[in-house]
């Protein structure tokens, strides 16, 4: 794997493992150390896969590199950041492993993918504040703080029941509500609603958080959270934190990932101490 962050002098540095060019370097070895990527200026917003990244600029420019970049046919590995054309004046991105988007300063959306991507979103997704993109999925905030997600559905990732088995239009999820945040994952969504109140859904190895296995297809609501301010989707398990600096965690706790002290599975939250 490889991590890149954004520097106070809003630089990126990368480091880690450099298969397919995702440290922006053309050394092949990784490194262990962060390395600064070149040529790379002026960066507010980071967001990757786990074969590509993209930095948005402050001039609302937007640059990938790695696999897969998203450059059509001919996109291939990027050893560099290369500007991606035609977008101006973004706000925020969102990368998945085939397919990535951008939020415009008007609140509207425009995707680039690879061809291996076939399902992509329809021009109705509205206006947007936000949106999340994954393998073969994506799920947008609307400016009425409505959900709509679009992609495949087999796992109940679209969180509008069990059909149908993939829409490249957005479908609204229903019984979210008005929803401030959004975290997805390759097949589990959660979101965050005005109140704070947190509800997941999709594919559950114990990230749905209801204390249960089960796939839900619709929302479920998570107990136990309260004045959620931001969420996190990651793989088989979740976590939130509120306004209050108090976090919880739930899902797979295999390594100890839950923070928990055990190697139980977290399937409701569990209160995390000692982070604030």
């Amino acid at each position: 794997g490889f991590t890149c962050a954004i520097r106070i002098t809003a630089r990126v540095m990368c480091w880690g493992d450099n298969i397919d060019g995702a440290l922006g370097t053309s050394r092949k070895e990784g490194s262990l150390r962060p390395l600064r990527v070149a040529g790379l200026t002026g960066v507010r917003q980071l967001s990757s896969s786990w074969i590509n990244i993209c930095a948005l600029k402050f001039n609302g420019r937007v640059f990938c590199w790695g696999d897969r970049a998203g450059f059509g046919s001919k996109g291939g590995i990027r050893f560099h950041p290369t500007r991606v054309p035609r977008i101006r004046n973004a706000v925020s991105i969102a990368v998945g492993t085939y397919s990535s988007c951008a939020v415009k300063r008007s609140h509207r959306v425009v995707c680039w993918s690879n061809p291996e991507f076939r399902i992509r979103p329809k021009r109705n997704l509205g206006k947007v504040l936000s949106l999340q993109v994954d393998l073969e999925n994506g799920c947008a905030i609307r400016v009425t703080h409505r959900v709509v997600c679009w992609g495949t559905n087999f796992e109940g990732q679209l969180g509008v029941g069990r059909r149908p088995g993939a829409s490249s239009k957005p479908l609204l999820v229903r019984g979210l509500g008005r929803v401030k945040a959004l975290s997805t994952d390759t097949s589990t969504a959660c979101a965050i609603r005005l109140s704070g109140k947190v509800l997941c859904w999709g594919a559950n190895d114990g990230a749905v958080g209801d204390g249960t296995y089960r796939t839900r297809f619709h929302p479920v609501s998570v107990p136990g959270v309260t004045a959620a301010r931001t969420i996190s989707v990651n793989g088989a398990g979740a976590c939130a934190a509120s306004s209050y600096l108090q976090t919880w965690c739930w899902g797979v706790n295999s390594v100890g990932e839950m923070g928990t002290g055990t190697l139980v599975d977290q399937l409701l939250p569990a209160r995390i101490l000692g982070v604030r």
